[in-house]
């Protein structure tokens, strides 16, 4: 045999081993080596495979897209625009895989910091050298830079221009080539100033490459425009049950009034049944301090809205108490008012702010009554993905109503108790209620059916 111990090879062809590599010192040691290597089947046999055959013929015919053309028919000019789109996309793509990826060395004027290995007398030694950027290398560089700035900057203006496709690609291979670029500079603490202005650079246009938009007025204004009269009329069941049960509550508080006078001074006060019963009304007070009182209204109304809303996590109890508690005051005052002869007056100062406060209420309340449900009644949806669903929409109905409480408590205190006329307060609170009927009833034909996994 040719090789009949390979320890042996080992022991007597290599020699002067100083490092992790050696060399062989008889030349002829390959032919035993070699000699013993057994030949492929398919090589003595002189076989050609299918995937040769198939380069054969793609060789014949001019390549295989020129063999798919001829297949398929088409026409010599198409295959010139095929060619031409074709040409470009690749040299495009070329380019961000050459250029984007080479660092600030290849460019001939950059020294990187390297280290060089030599062998001197079978020993390995180390030399270093010095980190030098050349003016000329940043010079070249600077226009690409520049052309990145310019298009982030239309990416990022507030006027925001759509730019074409062959805009964003260069703004791709401008950002890989300016991170290159970046790393090397890096590396030169002379350059420290120049990197530092890359890396503002980079940042700014990763996030008009790749960061989301910001949200901005068009969507709060698209949620109050479509958002929320979509989900007051998908959820209008829970706010017709919130109202039921405020209704309910201010004709039992009226019913009482009237059976037992005890009972109005207990539920308002002593202060404030003596004051109904001089004939004056209570809201005198709040003419004299209108933008104090105006801040004062609208907190207690968002208090009041929101509390109602979060205590339906409560299995709805607090919503229930809350929206009787509201229902059997507003039941109370009025029956009082009514046996003083007032209730005219009392008319006057609701009406104008209390087409907006109490639709917001109700809805409040149904907002409550759904998480109520969804942790009551969770259907075929686990409970917390139920409570997250309807939630959802709750959350989306109480945030509805915020404009509607800021405007209430700006017309209770300015509007409602001044000396304005009756019949202008009368006529205020109808135009708003039926801007906010006409309002809330937008599109309702068009109102898809939804169910928990959130189809239509």
């Amino acid at each position: 045999n040719a090789v009949d111990d390979a320890q042996q090879i080992a022991c007597d062809r290599i020699h002067g081993v100083d490092g992790p590599a050696g060399f062989f010192d008889d030349a002829q040691a390959h032919k035993a080596l070699t000699g013993c290597l057994a030949v492929p089947d398919g090589l003595k046999e002189c076989k050609v495979g299918k995937n040769n055959k198939k380069i054969k013929q793609h060789q014949d015919c001019g390549g295989p897209r020129e063999c798919w053309r001829r297949a398929r028919g088409l026409p010599p000019e198409q295959h010139r625009q095929q060619d031409a789109r074709h040409r470009d996309h690749r040299n495009l793509d070329e380019r961000i895989e050459s250029e984007g990826q080479k660092t600030a060395a290849n460019a001939g004027n950059r020294q990187l910091e390297r280290n060089h290995f030599r062998r001197v007398d079978g020993k390995m030694i180390v030399q270093r050298a010095i980190s030098v950027v050349h003016p000329g290398w940043i010079q070249k560089r600077k226009p690409g830079w520049e052309r990145l700035a310019s298009l982030v900057e239309r990416c990022g203006s507030r006027r925001r221009q759509k730019i074409s496709y062959h805009d964003l690609r260069e703004l791709s291979l401008l950002y890989r080539q300016a991170a290159a670029d970046y790393a090397s500079l890096r590396e030169d603490e002379e350059s420290e100033l120049l990197a530092g202005y890359l890396n503002q650079l980079l940042a700014r246009a990763h996030g008009a490459l790749y960061g989301s938009r910001k949200a901005e007025a068009n969507r709060v204004l698209k949620f109050y425009q479509e958002v929320f009269p979509g989900i007051f009329r998908e959820t209008l069941n829970y706010t017709l049950l919130a109202l039921i049960i405020f209704l309910v509550s201010a004709l039992t508080g009226f019913l009482l009034t009237l059976s037992d006078p005890a009972f109005q001074r207990f539920f308002l006060g002593a202060r404030m049944s003596d004051t109904i019963d001089r004939r004056k009304m209570w809201t005198t007070s709040i003419v004299t301090i209108k933008p104090l009182a105006s801040s004062a209204i609208m907190t207690n109304n968002l208090s009041v809205s929101f509390s109602t809303f979060a205590l339906g996590i409560t299995a709805g109890l607090g919503t229930a108490w809350m929206l009787a508690l509201n229902g059997m005051l507003l039941g109370v005052v009025t029956a009082a008012c009514w046996q003083a002869g007032m209730l005219s007056q009392l008319a006057a100062f609701v009406t104008p702010h209390g087409v907006l406060e109490l639709p917001s209420i109700f809805m409040a309340g149904g907002a409550g009554l759904l998480l109520a449900r969804g942790l009551l009644f969770p259907g075929l949806l686990p409970r917390r993905e139920a409570l997250v669903f309807y939630g959802r929409k709750g959350v989306q109905l109480a945030l509805g109503i915020i404009p509607l409480l800021f405007a209430a408590g700006i017309i209770e205190a300015f509007v409602s108790p001044s000396a304005v006329p009756a019949a202008a307060k009368f006529a205020l609170g109808a135009v708003l209620g039926c801007l906010l009927a006409v309002y809330l009833s937008r599109g309702w034909h068009r109102l898809p059916k939804r169910e928990p996994g959130g189809k239509p």
